[in-house]
């Protein structure tokens, strides 16, 4: 969880957490201190909150990816202003896949395939013709 926190902060933050510190800092200062990135007000109560929990030193006190989940379910609804959002869609969603478009993209691949084999068919062909000539 402390490590699904340190991403979500730097995709909300848009930069590196602890960056410019060497291996001997980030070992001092965040593994035995226990620091951690700071948190943007802006973010809301919630979500600080949240990566707070994330970050426990106990591992123990530590959310669950379940309730992880249900947490940041909850902030996309409030942050979309849609609070009857139907937030179980959103895992069907983020996995759909367009059929039509994989298809198109298994034919365009098979034609790439089936026209690379004709050249090295040709191209077998044209050797052996060669190397025919070449004997007589």
């Amino acid at each position: 969880m402390y490590s699904f926190a340190i991403m979500l902060w730097e995709m909300l933050s848009c930069s590196k957490p602890f960056a410019g510190y060497s291996l001997k800092m980030h070992h001092e200062n965040v593994v035995i201190k226990g620091g951690r990135p700071k948190v943007d007000e802006n973010w809301g109560p919630a979500m600080k909150g949240f990566l707070n929990s994330c970050w426990n030193q106990d591992l123990n006190k530590r959310p669950t990816a379940a309730k992880a989940s249900a947490i940041l379910k909850r902030e996309a609804a409030k942050v979309s202003g849609d609070v009857s959002l139907e937030l179980n869609n959103f895992r069907r969603k983020s996995t759909f896949v367009n059929r039509d478009s994989l298809r198109e993209s298994r034919m365009s691949s098979l034609e790439s395939a089936q026209q690379i084999a004709t050249s090295l068919r040709e191209a077998l062909q044209d050797t052996s013709d060669r190397s025919g000539d070449g004997g007589q």
